[in-house]
């Protein structure tokens, strides 16, 4: 799936400003408190990894856009006796960022924001697969440095996610416990990635 996305990003109308490239790091996944049996409930941070590709377009000010694979692992830990450890979900995601650069001579810095859809992919329960929303939207903001170094350039680079629509599914059961998720099953991530990119 992602070598289809990849080629479909490398058959866009390249110019002398486009790049594409490839991203990967870790994500630190935190989700909104829930009502569990009408009981407000935090849930410790989960954390997970992602990898990806990226198309950039435009110098000072541009757009780039992307697609990676994102997993969690420990969501919803505790919420049963019957599942200590929390769940596993795997996602596709597509980020859709502007970015703002400072042109200076070696470090650029940047910074960067936009809409994040993530697709569900699934999990390793079953019944957690089943109450995850099949899409969730999220907004995106953050920051990194750009280096270059001969035909490429590194990316350096941390986001803030929020979770703008809900997680769960209305009326989600996991493990077997019901949980509220009309409005507060957000899942906020935070991302350390490096970006490769190729001119």
């Amino acid at each position: 799936m992602l070598w289809g996305a990849f080629a479909l990003l490398l058959s866009l109308s390249p110019s002398a400003s486009a790049q594409f490239g490839i991203e990967g790091g870790l994500t630190f996944n935190q989700l909104s408190d829930a009502k569990v049996n009408n009981v407000e409930k935090s849930f410790e941070s989960a954390q997970g990894k992602h990898l990806g590709v990226f198309y950039g377009m435009g110098r000072n000010v541009g757009l780039r856009l992307g697609v990676r694979y994102s997993d969690a692992e420990g969501l919803y830990k505790g919420l049963s006796s019957g599942n200590t450890d929390g769940f596993k979900a795997n996602f596709v995601e597509f980020p859709v960022d502007l970015r703002l650069r400072v042109n200076t001579p070696l470090l650029k810095p940047y910074l960067v924001a936009g809409p994040l859809f993530r697709v569900a992919a699934g999990s390793d329960d079953e019944g957690f697969k089943e109450a995850v929303k099949s899409l969730n939207v999220a907004a995106s903001v953050g920051g990194g440095v750009e280096l270059r170094l001969g035909g490429l350039s590194l990316y350096p680079e941390i986001n803030y996610t929020v979770g703008v629509s809900s997680f769960l599914k209305t009326g989600a059961t996991i493990g077997g416990v019901s949980v509220n998720a009309e409005d507060n099953s957000q899942l906020n991530q935070f991302v350390i990635k490096l970006g490769i990119g190729f001119h």
